[in-house]
């Protein structure tokens, strides 16, 4: 093989890695814009879905308040109960005589 030869196959060894080096570049740069977008899909996704469930928790607290609310009134309302109960009891004993 002589001097020409060799320039000849490095330069087309040089052109398929030059296209396989493009290549290699398109397929990467393909990879990164779907890895992003899935990425910003999955964010999307999550950033729904915390809301959503943020949402349902103040809805929940909601709720507990108004039922803590009834709770509160119930109980009081049971004190007063047992409260004249009591004081009906004392004032409705006979007195016991000596």
């Amino acid at each position: 093989m002589q001097w020409g030869d060799f320039s000849q196959v490095n330069l087309r060894r040089a052109y398929d890695e030059r296209e396989a080096s493009q290549r290699l570049r398109g397929v990467i740069a393909s990879t990164l814009s779907r890895t992003s977008a899935d990425m910003r899909e999955q964010a999307d996704r999550v950033e729904e879905a915390l809301s959503r469930r943020v949402a349902e928790t103040e809805e929940a607290v909601r709720h507990l308040e108004v039922e803590l609310k009834e709770v509160k009134h119930v109980t009081s309302t049971e004190k007063n109960s047992f409260s004249l109960v009591q004081s009906n009891f004392l004032y409705a004993r006979p007195a016991v005589l000596n």
